[in-house]
């Protein structure tokens, strides 16, 4: 009965939602594998999110799609919100609250997968300001590293922050783009792992047609360090502010506006008091 509920909510609401209220942008739907048992990532802004990635998938896939979500929020006082949650979205509570070790924490999410389920997880762990990330957790890598053989897609989302930010309660028109990855490369440390994760976001956004392009994405990641081949990064050597913008005019290094991954501490007011150690050569 909870399956025939489900598959007739996406059928007859969300669907025809995404469709006519929502002017949603999809690119690479053939990254997502034909067969259950694998992981979906995604930045996470808007209530929508959930219902836009489960949107994506046909109606015989809907059963076996278990978005990961807080029990805290979503089961704590019962009633309808509790009854949605379990029927309607089919969602894997996780207890974020409790004192449970890290297997504990994440048994239902292993049976899911074992059993051939697609899990719909959000590195961030809660919604973040509209179209702001927020520091990306580690659980995700302790979770799938115990699943070699599982494919973890990421999924870049953009505009669902506005057409349905934290604290609204009706959502709004707003043209939105979802942008599905190839699967991640595995890492054998959560850091790497995390900027594996950064990285991919990074690269998916500039297919979204509803970003500002002029506007360098900014993770809040403490300790944010990425290699990357399409850019010379040098140290600057001198505080001086004209020698610096001297310095950064060369051709030859990383000007500081083109910076693909920038860190922005909870502690610290912006970029420019930490500009010395985000300037740190490569090698």
């Amino acid at each position: 009965m909870n399956r025939l509920i489900k598959v007739l909510f996406f059928a007859l609401v969300v669907k025809p939602f995404v469709l006519v209220v929502i002017g949603l942008n999809t690119r690479g739907r053939e990254h997502l594998p034909g067969q259950g048992g694998y992981v979906v990532i995604a930045n996470h802004n808007s209530h929508l999110d959930t219902l836009v990635l489960m949107s994506l998938f046909p109606l015989s896939q809907i059963h076996k799609i278990r978005p990961v979500a807080a029990a805290d929020y979503f089961l704590e006082q019962g009633g309808f919100k509790a009854w949605f949650a379990n029927v309607c979205i089919g969602i894997l509570a996780l207890d974020r609250q409790g004192k449970s070790d890290r297997n504990a924490l994440f048994d239902e999410c292993h049976k899911a997968i074992h059993n051939g389920d697609i899990l719909i997880l959000f590195p961030e762990g809660s919604r973040g300001n509209p179209e702001e990330f927020s520091e990306l957790k580690k659980g995700i890598f302790y979770l799938v590293d115990q699943h070699p053989e599982t494919s973890i897609i990421p999924v870049m989302m953009h505009g669902l922050g506005k057409a349905m930010p934290k604290g609204s309660k009706i959502p709004v028109p707003f043209n939105c783009d979802c942008i599905i990855g190839e699967a991640l490369p595995r890492s054998d440390s959560a850091d790497t792992f995390l900027d594996t994760i950064i990285e991919s976001f990074t690269e998916l956004s500039e297919h979204c047609l509803t970003r500002d392009k002029n506007k360098t994405l900014e993770f809040n990641q403490p300790d944010l360090m990425i290699k990357t081949d399409r850019l010379t990064i040098r140290p600057v050597v001198s505080e001086d502010k004209e020698d610096l913008l001297s310095y950064l005019s060369n051709p030859n290094v990383l000007n500081i506006y083109q910076m693909a991954f920038m860190t922005k501490p909870k502690l610290t007011p912006g970029w420019r008091s930490n500009w010395k150690r985000l300037l740190l050569p490569t090698l």
